[in-house]
Protein backbone atom coordinates (compact mmCIF):
# COMPACT_ATOMS: atom_id res chain seq x y z
CA UNK A 1 0.00 0.00 0.00
CA UNK A 2 1.38 3.49 -1.13
CA UNK A 3 1.47 6.60 0.56
CA UNK A 4 -1.19 8.09 -1.63
CA UNK A 5 -3.50 4.93 -0.96
CA UNK A 6 -3.94 5.41 2.87
CA UNK A 7 -7.65 6.29 3.16
CA UNK A 8 -7.70 9.88 4.38
CA UNK A 9 -10.34 11.01 7.15
CA UNK A 10 -12.91 13.69 6.02
CA UNK A 11 -11.65 17.69 7.55
CA UNK A 12 -13.42 18.45 10.88
CA UNK A 13 -13.69 14.58 11.79
CA UNK A 14 -11.30 12.91 14.27
CA UNK A 15 -11.55 9.47 15.78
CA UNK A 16 -11.05 8.86 19.58
CA UNK A 17 -8.35 6.85 20.18
CA UNK A 18 -6.79 5.94 23.85
CA UNK A 19 -9.56 7.95 25.22
CA UNK A 20 -8.96 9.99 23.20
CA UNK A 21 -11.63 13.84 23.24
CA UNK A 22 -14.66 13.40 20.63
CA UNK A 23 -15.58 15.74 18.22
CA UNK A 24 -16.86 19.25 19.66
CA UNK A 25 -19.74 20.70 17.96
CA UNK A 26 -19.08 23.77 16.16
CA UNK A 27 -21.15 26.58 17.53
CA UNK A 28 -23.75 27.83 15.60
CA UNK A 29 -24.07 31.56 14.54
CA UNK A 30 -26.96 32.35 12.34
CA UNK A 31 -25.88 35.40 10.14
CA UNK A 32 -28.39 38.17 11.94
CA UNK A 33 -27.01 37.83 14.90
CA UNK A 34 -23.64 37.44 17.16
CA UNK A 35 -24.54 35.32 20.06
CA UNK A 36 -23.40 31.96 20.87
CA UNK A 37 -25.91 29.00 20.56
CA UNK A 38 -28.43 28.53 23.58
CA UNK A 39 -25.62 26.67 24.95
CA UNK A 40 -23.17 29.00 26.12
CA UNK A 41 -25.60 31.30 27.22
CA UNK A 42 -27.37 29.11 29.45
CA UNK A 43 -23.57 28.23 31.00
CA UNK A 44 -23.04 31.99 31.14
CA UNK A 45 -26.08 32.58 32.83
CA UNK A 46 -25.49 29.77 35.38
CA UNK A 47 -22.15 30.96 35.78
CA UNK A 48 -23.51 34.71 36.19
CA UNK A 49 -26.46 33.57 38.96
CA UNK A 50 -23.95 31.15 40.78
CA UNK A 51 -21.33 34.25 40.98
CA UNK A 52 -24.48 36.91 42.03
CA UNK A 53 -25.40 34.68 44.54
CA UNK A 54 -22.00 33.79 46.40
CA UNK A 55 -20.88 37.49 46.42
CA UNK A 56 -25.26 38.16 48.20
CA UNK A 57 -24.04 35.28 50.83
CA UNK A 58 -20.76 37.15 51.13
CA UNK A 59 -22.30 40.45 52.34
CA UNK A 60 -25.08 39.02 54.20
CA UNK A 61 -22.09 37.20 56.39
CA UNK A 62 -20.35 40.26 56.51
CA UNK A 63 -23.08 42.02 57.87
CA UNK A 64 -24.01 39.25 60.19
CA UNK A 65 -21.02 39.02 61.81
CA UNK A 66 -20.64 43.08 61.95
CA UNK A 67 -23.90 42.83 64.02
CA UNK A 68 -22.64 39.65 65.94
CA UNK A 69 -19.48 41.68 67.12
CA UNK A 70 -21.67 44.72 68.23
CA UNK A 71 -23.96 42.48 70.03
CA UNK A 72 -20.79 40.36 72.03
CA UNK A 73 -19.64 44.35 72.77
CA UNK A 74 -23.10 45.18 74.25
CA UNK A 75 -23.68 42.11 76.71
CA UNK A 76 -19.79 42.65 77.70
CA UNK A 77 -20.74 46.43 78.79
CA UNK A 78 -23.31 44.72 80.41
CA UNK A 79 -21.54 42.05 82.17
CA UNK A 80 -18.96 44.52 83.21
CA UNK A 81 -21.73 46.72 84.70
CA UNK A 82 -23.31 44.21 86.68
CA UNK A 83 -19.93 43.07 88.52
CA UNK A 84 -18.47 46.39 89.24
CA UNK A 85 -22.03 47.03 90.66
CA UNK A 86 -22.10 43.66 92.92
CA UNK A 87 -18.55 44.29 93.67
CA UNK A 88 -19.85 47.42 95.15
CA UNK A 89 -22.62 46.06 97.09
CA UNK A 90 -19.46 43.33 98.14
CA UNK A 91 -17.63 45.80 99.39
CA UNK A 92 -20.70 47.86 101.27
CA UNK A 93 -21.41 44.57 103.13
CA UNK A 94 -17.77 43.93 104.45
CA UNK A 95 -17.71 47.40 105.53
CA UNK A 96 -20.46 46.54 108.99
CA UNK A 97 -18.99 46.03 112.00
CA UNK A 98 -20.27 42.27 112.82
CA UNK A 99 -20.45 39.01 111.17
CA UNK A 100 -24.08 38.69 111.37
CA UNK A 101 -24.24 42.05 109.80
CA UNK A 102 -21.97 40.69 107.19
CA UNK A 103 -24.35 37.75 106.85
CA UNK A 104 -27.38 39.60 106.25
CA UNK A 105 -26.22 42.30 103.97
CA UNK A 106 -24.54 39.71 101.71
CA UNK A 107 -28.00 37.35 101.72
CA UNK A 108 -30.07 40.82 100.88
CA UNK A 109 -27.71 41.87 98.03
CA UNK A 110 -28.28 37.79 97.05
CA UNK A 111 -24.11 37.45 96.96
CA UNK A 112 -22.85 34.04 98.40
CA UNK A 113 -20.32 33.42 101.49
CA UNK A 114 -17.94 31.74 99.08
CA UNK A 115 -17.59 33.93 96.15
CA UNK A 116 -16.71 36.76 98.84
CA UNK A 117 -12.86 35.22 99.08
Amino acid sequence: MKIDQIPQEPQGQRRAIHGGAAPSRPVIVEAGTSSPAPSAARARTLRRTLVGGLLGLLIVMALLMKWLMEHQVEVAAQRRAQEAAARTAWARCFERASNRAIDACLKETSVPRGQAD
